[in-house]
């Protein structure tokens, strides 16, 4: 998910349409609508993921936390895509679901569906796939995370893509649940908390399940929190940013990171502890986005920055390729021998992560960036990286 800037009409559409009154405050609605922090934000998650991966993947670890990673990109996306349909509406007075439906698509289908078809093709020199064709499947149709949650064995570098399955859902539905109840969002968001709450409850009284790690983090209804936390945000700000003296972001950014660390290391987010965790997890996300957002144009960008933006921009590139990235690496270094068994760790997850971005930079401009640009004939909101050039100057 990106931020964007409005300019531009949207075609009338009477059948994918919503009208309600403009408030009068949307006279004055601004066009330009660009939060670089946020990309850092995202970059911030997928680095987060990606030491959590790197490190084995165990929830008993010390890099634990690093899994919230992907807490943080769900309340990213639920925030930026409510922010999205809500500006729209202040400032035509109404969305258009199908020019969304096709902005969603351009964003997420092309890099999505040619990784799944790299791995239909090459998985098999892997040597680490356990990928059947029902699996792959429901991946093709965007429901690959229930695989895992039916207790399915399922091994493969496609794995990672189980949370893009369920972004994708929560985009089929959540513009429709707008279009009817916009004003009810906070009812549809505690009734959204209600069900992950109870859906983690049932399993917890069910008793221990085979794969607990798959039913509890990768089910749809039982990972609703960190997405209501984002709508929320987005519904409460109503357009706004916070105006939040240095000391306050701090120590709200403090308290967020603080309960990121919390859950990861009070144990495996699921059982009896996954009462807490997941309702802690969001909300500290929900503080760290917060804490962050600034003022369009506060603050110089220098060139640490910039960087820094740039690889938010292509995180979603980061986050599919580091998975297979980091097979490779490990096959590398694992083939030069010898050594420290810590230099070891340090210079395969250092390989790993140089290939992941140098992958991903080539993910970025030959195959999103011309869908991007695609994107922004139906974009009211306009789409931020599709129209800044690699390291452009950030106003």
């Amino acid at each position: 998910m990106v931020p964007y800037n409005d300019n531009g009409q949207m075609e009338e559409d009477e059948k994918c349409s919503v009208t309600i009154e403009v408030p009068e405050r949307a006279a004055n609605a601004t066009t330009g609508w660009y939060h670089p922090e946020l990309d850092m934000l995202r970059f911030c998650a997928f680095f987060m993921v990606f030491a959590f991966h790197a490190t084995g993947g165990n929830f008993n670890s010390l890099f634990a936390p690093g899994a919230y990673g992907v807490d943080l990109f769900f309340v990213l996306s639920a925030y930026l895509i409510t922010e999205i349909l809500l500006r729209e509406m202040r400032l035509l007075g109404r969305f258009d679901i199908k020019a969304f439906y096709l902005r969603r698509m351009l964003r997420i289908w092309p890099l999505y569906f040619a990784f799944l078809g790299l791995t239909f093709l090459f998985a098999q020199h892997l040597h680490t796939e356990a990928f059947p064709l029902p699996a792959r499947l429901m991946f093709l149709f965007f429901v690959g995370n229930w695989q895992f949650v039916l207790g399915r064995t399922v091994r493969t570098v496609s794995s990672l893509l189980w949370s893009v399955c369920l972004e994708e859902q929560f985009y089929l539905v959540w513009p429709l649940l707008l279009r009817r109840w916009l004003r009810q969002l906070p009812l549809i968001g505690a009734g959204a908390f209600l069900l992950a709450t109870v859906s983690r409850l049932l399993l917890y009284l069910h008793g221990p399940v085979s794969h607990p790690v798959d039913t509890y983090w990768k089910g749809t209804f039982t990972h609703l929190d960190p997405i209501v936390a984002g709508s929320l945000v987005a519904f409460t700000l109503d357009g706004r940013v916070p105006q939040l003296a240095l000391t306050k972001r701090l120590l709200i950014l403090a308290g967020g990171f603080a309960g990121v660390l919390a859950v990861g290391w009070f144990g495996p987010p699921w059982g009896g502890r996954a009462l807490l965790t997941y309702p802690v997890a969001a909300i500290s996300c929900a503080a760290i986005l917060v804490s962050v957002l600034r003022p369009t144009g506060a603050g110089n960008i220098g060139l640490f920055r910039r960087c820094m933006v740039h690889l938010g921009r292509i995180s979603y590139g980061l986050y599919v390729f580091h998975g297979v990235c980091l097979t490779v690496a490990s096959r590398i270094v694992s083939r030069s021998g010898g050594g420290h068994p810590r230099m070891h760790w340090f210079v395969r997850d250092t390989t790993a992560l140089v290939l992941t971005v140098l992958v991903a930079e080539c993910s970025y401009h030959v195959l999103e960036l011309p869908f991007l640009l695609l994107k922004e004939r139906f974009s009211t909101i306009k789409s931020g990286p599709a129209s800044l050039p690699k390291f452009a100057k950030i106003r």
